[in-house]
């Protein structure tokens, strides 16, 4: 599966009876709800940065790192940013969260490094 190009939904449901994996199993290995799985199913359609996410997964890559302790911090953001940072995460091609992290952590660097970031 190329992360690149688009996974629709019936490539998804071939590949998870050819492996024998459940939706259930997908779901909690990319942190979601069964449910959200089975509404991609009816909906015919994935959004496109769990398409990355799914990608990684069905080549056997974890979709995030786990390597690190992760802090489950809630920070409201207003839904023009967030919109915002999922067509930049799609185009760097990361999940949202990937995308957050990376980008925090770039900006953090700039101003404790003294670089101004605006």
């Amino acid at each position: 599966m190329d992360e690149k190009r688009p996974l629709d939904i019936q490539t998804l449901g071939r590949w998870l009876e050819e492996n024998k994996v459940s939706r259930t199993e997908l779901a909690s290995s990319l942190g979601l709800a069964r449910s959200t799985i089975d509404n991609y199913f009816s909906k015919g359609s994935i959004p496109k940065h769990v398409q990355i996410l799914i990608s990684r997964y069905m080549k056997g890559r974890e979709p995030a790192s786990n390597n690190d302790f992760v802090s489950q911090l809630s920070v409201p953001i207003p839904n023009k940013i967030l919109n915002l940072a999922v067509r930049a995460a799609v185009q760097k091609d990361m999940s949202v969260e990937e995308f957050v992290v990376w980008a925090t952590e770039g900006a953090a660097r700039k101003i404790v490094e003294g670089n101004r970031c605006n």
